[in-house]
């Protein structure tokens, strides 16, 4: 996978000179709550879309009114397509979930595109974040040093701040450095790349459906074509739980089929207008690779 290296900076950084930037990628805090604004933000983000860099905008989130700074960001931070945008949480609150997905949200509803969010690992481990996944939110994490900070609950990762003490040609002093998971094109992607959307890594081709025709996955007590996973097919019967739970579904992945499983693919279904029985079967397994995720 091609990997590109940047950096993120705000005015702690002073004056960025220019002539010597020379980071595949760059991402500037725009906003903090409901009405502040970096003093470096708007000079720094017309030098770099004048060099025609990859750049990516921040908003500190301060755990107010979620789409008041939402709002404040949106009237600030002037996004253009395939340009990044991202939350960074570093905040204790009372529903860190709650809160950080509303603000995704009016930021989708506003731009077409979700944001990520940046959290560090022990954030990240903290919860499920069921909220923000489900809004198709990418993962920016932070965690310095060379190990690997993982994913938690996300299949996937965007970015991994490794370095909060780094340096990069052309900006003084410390400055966090990150890698990014992808080439120039999805680094766009993320941005919206001139199509309208965020491409959450959530929509692919399906495997094929495991069971014989005119059979699912149901109840243990049902019919010989209800397919329990008590005694056979539980890996496949996992596989689907692991897909629906890697879109924001709070489901154990122990395939089986339970009160759990039915009651998930019943929300499911609905949300995706499907016939709505909670059994799964062909059409029910193939929407958890194929549909897109729901805001």
């Amino acid at each position: 996978m091609a990997v590109l290296h940047g950096a993120d900076v705000s005015h702690w950084q002073g004056a960025i000179n220019w002539s010597k930037v020379d980071p595949d990628f760059i991402i500037f805090k725009a906003t903090e709550g409901t009405s502040y604004t970096d003093p470096t933000y708007a000079a720094n983000m017309a030098a770099a879309r004048e060099r025609d860099l990859l750049v990516g905008m921040y908003h500190f989130a301060k755990g107010g009114n979620a789409v008041q700074e939402a709002d404040h960001f949106l009237s600030r931070a002037g996004h253009r397509a395939g340009e990044l945008m991202a939350l960074d949480w570093e905040i204790d609150h009372r529903d860190p979930d709650g809160w950080a997905a509303e603000w995704l949200r009016r930021v989708a509803a506003k731009t077409g595109v979700v944001p990520l969010i940046y959290m560090n690992t022990s954030t990240l481990k903290a919860r499920s974040w069921t909220k923000v996944r489900r809004t198709g939110a990418g993962l920016w994490v932070a965690r310095p040093g060379s190990s690997d900070p993982g994913t938690g609950p996300w299949p996937v990762r965007a970015l991994w701040q490794y370095s909060f003490k780094g340096s990069t040609p052309g900006i003084a002093g410390d400055v966090d450095l990150n890698y990014f998971a992808g080439d120039q094109s999805a680094w766009k992607r993320y941005g919206g790349g001139g199509t309208g959307s965020t491409p959450p890594p959530d929509t692919k081709a399906a495997p094929k459906f495991p069971l014989p025709a005119g059979s699912y996955f149901g109840p243990k007590d049902g019919p010989s074509t209800s397919v329990s996973g008590y005694y056979s097919h539980n890996s496949d019967l996992q596989r689907w739980q692991t897909q629906v739970r890697s879109r924001g579904w709070a489901i154990a992945v122990d395939g089986l089929y339970g009160d759990q499983t039915a009651s998930v693919a019943r929300q499911f279904q609905e949300e995706k207008g499907l016939t709505i029985d909670g059994l799964v079967g062909p059409e029910t397994w193939t929407a958890a690779w194929t549909s897109k995720v729901t805001p």
